[in-house]
């Protein structure tokens, strides 16, 4: 286990326009109580995640923490879905507003069929996609709350990442956690490298969990409101499973 030394500004960015101050003031909610100032960076077996190391990484999640986790593409910042605080942390770091819709990263589809809707026909093909380096829009259930989806189509983003790391620590937690690619503002490319990561968001996030280096290609995004799927986003995800559905490009 590696810990940061604490620096100077622990919230700094480079500013990217007005209100962004290089070293500005994160507004404490309640559901951030009691987190450390630098984050603790946890080396973890990429293939047996130690249970101890998930544990530590679902209490930090359970106090409201912001974290960094493996996936099976890309590295990614991780909150629970009611850690308001943590999200706001979160998009100040990737420099996204509020406009700009989050993940949600689920362990299994029986998980994931409380906040979205499945027809069988979309399921089938969803099963034979999951879990694997895909996002999904999919249309959100009526008890998914309105800031977690797309007002105007009430679609939903969801991921089920095959990384056994991620895994362990979603089937711990036992509910979603919502999330975005650890790609930093002006970055060509989401962060890969164990070492990197820490070094670059130790004194931003609560807890860093570390595997093997993650993959520069994100997750292919394909929209399942709409019959055949269609592709938004070409990414680490094959298209030849979906061959078959008359896939729009």
């Amino acid at each position: 286990m590696l810990r940061r030394q604490r620096e100077t500004c622990p919230w700094e960015i480079q500013p990217s326009g007005p209100g962004l101050a290089g070293c500005g003031i994160i507004r404490l909610s309640s559901d951030r109580v009691n987190l450390p100032a630098v984050a603790s960076c946890l080396h973890i077996h990429p293939e047996n995640p130690q249970a101890r190391l998930v544990d530590q990484a679902v209490d930090m999640a359970n106090r409201g923490g912001l974290l960094v986790c493996p996936t099976d593409t890309c590295y990614a910042l991780m909150c629970r879905i009611d850690a308001r605080s943590a999200q706001e942390r979160l998009r100040l770091i990737r420099q996204l507003d509020v406009q700009h819709d989050l993940s949600l990263i689920f362990s299994s589809l029986s998980q994931l069929s409380d906040y979205a809707k499945l027809d069988d026909r979309s399921f089938r093909l969803v099963r034979r996609l999951l879990p694997g380096p895909y996002t999904l829009v999919l249309p959100a259930t009526r008890d998914v709350p309105r800031r977690l989806s797309s007002p105007q189509k009430r679609s939903i983003g969801v991921r089920i990442p095959g990384d056994p790391i991620c895994q362990a620590l979603l089937a711990r937690l036992g509910e979603p956690l919502m999330g975005s690619t650890l790609q930093l503002p002006g970055m060509e490319f989401p962060l890969v490298d164990p070492d990197d990561i820490c070094e670059r968001t130790g004194n931003r996030v609560d807890l860093v969990l570390l595997g093997r280096p993650g993959r520069r290609e994100c997750s292919t995004i394909l929209d399942f409101c709409v019959w055949p799927p269609k592709v938004l986003r070409r990414g680490a995800g094959a298209l030849k499973p979906l061959e078959d559905t008359g896939i729009l490009l």
